[in-house]
């Protein structure tokens, strides 16, 4: 009598969701026949299997097989949803399906309660946040003219501004609109004609700005040609030697053997004090708005003296006021200058026993009695005409 050791093993796949129990050691005679659903093995059904004793191993969860490997009954774990048992060189091996729809992975779900993994899209919400210091998602920004991002906040959202100039680095140069420089001087330097010495002119010839070299040859004089284009020339003499047919006030250098000659309506302020007669208007600053006739009038300075020669005629006229006339030069807080008495060349009572005085720290004069003192009336003055020089100091 042969004695066997057994327990139900084979090549075969047992699903460790069935319930076995463990079997004790036993003495069995003969064969041994098990049945048809006791085993598998390839898909072949085992008829007669020799049993041997071996120690069960334990599988978790549900859905977990035993394999023999190498005389080893060996436990693999239940696959995870998806996932196809495939045998790998003889040992069995849970595998993802061998291919999957472009721009998918293998993740729960996308939102809502946890659930078995599958293979979808990624959804922004899969993505981190960055951080100063690690990636993340980032939210789309729509374009706004002259605006750029400026930052991106631990939420992802980019943050929009125009830039100022302080954002901005470097120079602009030349070529492109810019002066290459960071300070007035040194743009000027950078726009301007290429200078030759000290004492350039810079002009435009027309074209362009260049420049016209300092002049380093002397006392010279700026001259034009016909077309503006200046140049140095040289001076005969050491000031202005005359000046004709001008209009305008002119100031120029006194010197020896210096000649005026002037126009009508012409200033010639010299700087010694001089100044060529002149022509001047005389009107009415008594306040009675009185229209006087300027027949003649000039004045000029020399030494600092102001002498005016005029002739002028009053209109009919009852006003009481007190006579008051302009002067061309103002007249200085150095007292009452009179000089020269009016003499009355048709209508008008004026005795001459008047004088014409320069009312200080005014521009005006007026008519005063020899004889008392007092202010001489527009009415007195009526329908008059009166010729008078008057001498007072310039300053």
């Amino acid at each position: 009598m042969n004695k066997i050791k057994i327990f139900l093993v084979a090549a075969a796949l047992l699903l460790s969701g069935q319930t076995f129990a463990q079997t004790t050691k036993a003495t069995i005679q003969g064969e041994i026949s098990i049945s048809t659903a006791n085993g598998l093995l390839g898909g072949t059904i085992l008829n007669n299997i020799v049993l041997s004793y071996v120690d069960w191993t334990t599988c978790s969860g549900t859905g977990g097989i035993v394999y023999w490997n190498a005389g080893i009954p060996t436990c693999l774990n239940a696959g995870t949803n998806g996932y196809t048992l495939t045998m790998v060189s003889g040992i069995p091996q849970w595998t993802l399906p061998a291919s999957q729809s472009a721009n998918t992975v293998y993740a729960g779900p996308s939102s809502g309660s946890p659930a078995i993994p599958s293979f979808r899209a990624l959804v922004g919400s899969d993505l981190p946040n960055p951080s100063a210091s690690t990636l993340g998602g980032v939210q789309s920004a729509a374009a706004v003219s002259h605006q750029w991002i400026n930052s991106i906040s631990t939420s992802g959202v980019p943050q929009l501004s125009q830039p100022a100039f302080t954002d901005i680095s470097g120079t602009l140069g030349v070529s492109t609109g810019g002066t290459g420089a960071t300070s007035a001087a040194n743009a000027i330097i950078n726009l301007m004609p290429t200078p030759t010495r000290a004492g350039d002119v810079a002009y435009w010839n027309g074209t362009n700005w260049v420049t016209l070299p300092g002049n380093n040859s002397g006392s010279q004089y700026l001259t034009e040609n016909g077309s503006g284009v200046p140049s140095w020339a040289a001076s005969s003499t050491a000031g202005v030697s005359s000046l004709n047919a001008l209009t305008g006030a002119v100031t120029v250098t006194a010197g020896a053997g210096i000649t005026v000659t002037t126009s009508s309506n012409i200033a010639v302020a010299v700087k010694d004090g001089y100044t060529s007669n002149t022509t001047c208007t005389i009107t009415d600053q008594s306040g009675a708005s009185l229209s006087i006739t300027t027949n003649y009038c000039t004045y000029s300075t020399t030494n600092n003296t102001v002498t005016v020669i005029a002739s002028i005629s009053y209109p009919s006229t009852a006003s009481g006021a007190n006579a008051l006339i302009s002067l061309p030069v103002a007249v200085p807080n150095h007292g009452t200058f009179c000089s020269g008495v009016p003499f009355n060349v048709g209508g008008g009572v004026l005795a001459l026993g008047a004088a014409t005085c320069a009312i200080t720290n005014t521009s005006t004069a007026g008519f005063y009695s020899l004889a008392n003192g007092n202010r001489t009336a527009n009415s007195t003055l009526s329908a008059g005409t009166f010729t008078f020089s008057l001498t007072y100091p310039a300053t």
